[in-house]
Parts: structure tokens; C-alpha cells; sequence
């Protein structure tokens, strides 16, 4: 078992590693639409995904930090 408990670290480990990578991603797009919008709706719609991304990216942190 301990072989297998140790596949699946590595595999959630990665997961969250790419997650990790894909809401910077997210969070670098938001913030580059925000700035360069002109559109009140837009910025808003925006500025709430960002927030979103922001706390899942504390959840992926902590659980990278485990």
C-alpha cells in the first residue's frame, strides 16, 4: 500500500500544481481585463472572478503546503 498511497501524492500533488498554474493564469487575465475595460458590467463580472480565483488559490496553497 505504500507504494500506491505514494502514487496517489504525487498525482494530487501535480493536480494542484496545475491547478495552481491555471488560476494564476485566471487571475493575470482578470486583472489585465479590468484595467483595460472600459465597460462598468465587464469590470465587475471580473473583478468577482477574481476574487473567486484569489481563494481557491489560498485553498491550492494550503493544500500544497500538507
Amino acid at each position: 500500500m505504500d507504494y500506491l498511497d505514494a502514487l496517489i501524492e504525487k498525482d494530487r500533488q501535480g493536480t494542484y500544481r496545475t491547478r495552481k498554474m491555471l488560476l494564476e493564469d485566471l487571475i493575470e487575465g482578470s486583472i489585465k481585463t479590468i484595467k483595460t475595460s472600459n465597460d462598468p458590467e465587464e469590470i465587475k463580472h471580473e473583478a468577482i472572478n477574481l476574487v473567486d480565483y484569489r481563494l481557491q488559490l489560498i485553498d491550492v496553497n494550503k493544500n500544497l503546503e500538507n
